[in-house]
């Protein structure tokens, strides 16, 4: 398996941008140059999450229009996966070099922007929605190379698709097969390349936790978490997504389905539709819709996603007719056979979602 050269979720530059007490990073005195922190009032405390007005939002209208389609295909086959696969990373908007684009100052990243578009492009193929779901990965994630003593990121998110023999596909860019057809990994295969990859590094045991949910989720709710120089983790992974806390169940069934040992299994939970509704920025029809299309707010603090949401839905989501094979970088890091092997050292990253450290 080869990790490409991507950056996902909510990275470090968001934390350098706007907090001192971070080490290492750009002070708040030196603003950023092209990702719009929207010039807004900056409330002392946190407004109570409550749904957005997407239902009035075109991006929204066209998103409900494709999920809303009734599937008839309750999996794909090989040629079909690949084919989801290949439409998702070589999708003008939602391929990893566009990232750029959109994120010029790497705070974003868009992992929940390519799975929201292979969810998409998955339903225009007929297949039903009942045959998708998210994966979402929690913790303390770092990467082999990185030498700080604290998080590189916090999440990352995948979207599931059913294939052939029942067996479910990992449908994530920067994730594939070793070698020049660049396929996706399966489920098992994509959670063990995480956990090695990303959550026991450095000699660490893994603790990090799976979340097998709706494909309606489209990221965890970070509205409410502290401001940047006071959070250090303990609200997003250990309190809000700490199982025993909010009855948060394991996820046998899902453990059975995409067929993980214990070692997996253990960590790896089950989010229901009112869990989801409490704990996730979700776009569901009607109006009680969380997630924008135009912004995020993080904490207090309210950032543009540059026209992406709303450039994806006005774009062509149907699959490619006969996709090429193709990386989702021409360079692609070199690799072994193993799917659990191949990590790109950290320098080729860009973290997620990160705080300041404990």
């Amino acid at each position: 398996m080869v990790f490409e050269k991507a950056k996902f979720c909510l990275s470090l530059s968001l934390v350098c941008a706007l907090s001192p007490f971070v080490n290492g990073c750009r002070t708040a005195q030196s603003p950023l140059t092209s990702t719009k922190v929207l010039d807004e009032p900056t409330p002392q405390t946190p407004a109570p999450p409550g749904p957005v007005t997407n239902d009035i939002h075109p991006s929204f209208k066209t998103y409900l229009e494709i999920v809303g389609k009734v599937g008839t295909k309750t999996s794909l086959s090989t040629s079909e996966i690949s084919r989801l696969y290949q439409s998702t990373i070589q999708h003008p908007i939602a391929k990893v070099s566009a990232v750029d684009k959109y994120d010029p100052d790497g705070i974003i990243g868009f992992c929940f922007g390519r799975s929201m578009t292979a969810n998409l492009i998955g339903r225009n193929i007929g297949l039903k929605k009942e045959s998708m779901a998210k994966l979402f990965v929690m913790g303390d994630l770092r990467s082999e190379g990185h030498s700080a003593p604290t998080p590189e990121w916090y999440f990352h998110v995948t979207q599931l698709a059913l294939g052939p023999n029942k067996t479910w596909y990992a449908i994530d860019p920067i994730m594939h097969t070793e070698g020049t057809a660049f396929k996706p990994l399966t489920a098992a295969q994509w959670m063990k390349a995480v956990t090695r990859g990303w959550d026991a590094t450095h000699g660490r045991t893994a603790k990090a936790k799976s979340y097998f949910i709706d494909s309606d989720a489209i990221l965890p709710d970070i509205r409410n978490v502290p401001d940047f120089d006071k959070e250090t983790g303990v609200q997003l992974i250990e309190t809000i997504f700490d199982p025993a806390k909010n009855g948060i169940s394991l996820a046998k069934d899902w453990s059975r389905k995409v067929k993980i040992d214990s070692t997996l299994s253990n960590r790896s939970y089950l989010i229901t539709k009112e869990l989801m509704e409490k704990h996730f920025l979700h776009a569901t029809v009607g109006t009680q819709t969380t997630f924008d299309f135009d912004k995020v707010v993080v904490g207090t603090t309210p950032i543009s996603y540059n026209n992406y949401f709303v450039d994806l839905l006005n774009s062509s989501l149907e699959p490619i007719a006969t996709p090429a094979p193709a990386s989702p970088r021409s360079l692609a890091l070199s690799g072994s056979s193993d799917p659990t092997t191949s990590i790109p050292p950290s320098s080729q990253w860009k973290g997620g979602f990160k705080f300041k450290s404990k």
